[in-house]
């Protein structure tokens, strides 16, 4: 059997040097950051005092007015004949909805989505993070909160498969 000899190591002398920030460390723009800009916009449009949320920077505002609502996730890949203008989104009881710049995986080439602001309930907590919700919208205009009610409505089952073009379309933002 043969032994191990406890050699000591040689010590490595190299110092690692940091650098010092100056000011602070730079926001990068992100389509994620621009999502989370149009979610602060849509809270601080839904005039309500009871939710907390941040300004979004006014950089990311300003980039996310230049991006039309065609070039977001969103906005649907296929507009039907007589379908209602994402520009027009409104939920029944006519609040507006914008074209958000995420897309769920599983949402239809014909279908939307969109942010819109809420209302204050019951359960609203004073200071709590609400505020917005992701809706879907049907090709005629039809909002939905859930994912079955717009799969019921359709008469069919939302798969990744059937947003497979979706997903596709929101990298190809992305990487823009």
């Amino acid at each position: 059997i043969a032994m191990k000899k406890n050699i000591p190591q040689k010590k490595k002398s190299q110092k690692t040097v940091k650098k010092k920030q100056v000011g602070k460390p730079k926001k990068y723009l992100r389509r994620q950051g621009l999502g989370s800009a149009l979610v602060a916009l849509m809270k601080k449009k839904g005039g309500r005092d009871d939710i907390a949320y941040e300004d979004a920077p006014d950089t990311h505002l300003a980039v996310m007015d230049e991006v039309p609502i065609t070039e977001r996730a969103g906005y649907p890949l296929v507009r039907a004949k007589g379908s209602v203008d994402p520009a027009k989104w409104r939920t029944n009881g006519g609040k507006e909805v914008i074209v958000d710049f995420r897309r769920f995986h599983w949402l239809p080439d014909d279908w939307g989505q969109g942010v819109k602001s809420t209302n204050q309930c019951w359960r609203s907590a004073k200071g709590g993070d609400g505020g917005t919700y992701t809706v879907v919208v049907s090709p005629d205009g039809h909002v939905f909160y859930h994912k079955s009610a717009a799969e019921e409505y359709a008469g069919k089952e939302f798969t990744k498969e059937g947003g497979f073009n979706g997903q596709v379309r929101l990298a190809q933002l992305q990487a823009k």
